[in-house]
């Protein structure tokens, strides 16, 4: 007994055959294709490291711009001057500007240059009892807790939230 387990004509095998090299040409195609742009990519990308051949291949180099530095175009800059009532010095007093300590009170008083929307807050935890006033010393600074004496006892409190007009 002879079992036949597969059996195509010729003629099928040819047509199958056509459409497999088509298939597979394109296939092939694609593939090498996109290993060269690839690989092209990576080495165009690699050389544009080299800021003298840079300078060859790009010319339009204007279009980077510089870096802003201490955001020196952005913001409108104030003064205010911060001075302990209560005692000459005590460096254990310690200025806070937007949570970063900033300064302490080596010196008496002590001029420190503000943003819009700048909180400035004091930590007196290791002090004890003291005594600040905030003077303004610009005029474009609007705040109503200016030329007041605040008491603070063994605390991190809010002194004042900067606001330009």
């Amino acid at each position: 007994m002879k079992i036949i387990v597969f059996r195509s004509s010729q003629k099928k095998n040819k047509c199958f055959d056509t459409k497999k090299s088509s298939s597979y040409v394109f296939e092939k195609f694609l593939y090498f294709s996109f290993i060269f742009l690839f690989f092209s990519l990576i080495i165009t990308q690699s050389i544009m490291y080299n800021n003298n051949i840079r300078a060859v291949l790009v010319n339009e180099n204007n279009l980077e711009g510089r870096p802003l530095g201490l955001e020196e175009y952005l913001y409108n800059h104030g003064e205010i001057l911060l001075r302990l009532n209560s005692e000459n010095t005590n460096e254990k007093v310690k200025i806070l500007i937007n949570g970063d300590e900033i300064a302490s009170f080596f010196d008496n008083p002590i001029k420190l240059k503000v943003k819009d929307g700048d909180v400035i807050e004091i930590d007196c935890t290791m002090a004890g009892r003291v005594q600040v006033e905030i003077i303004p010393l610009t005029k474009n600074i609007v705040d109503t807790s200016f030329n007041k004496t605040l008491y603070l006892e063994s605390e991190i409190k809010q002194l004042t939230k900067i606001r330009f007009d």
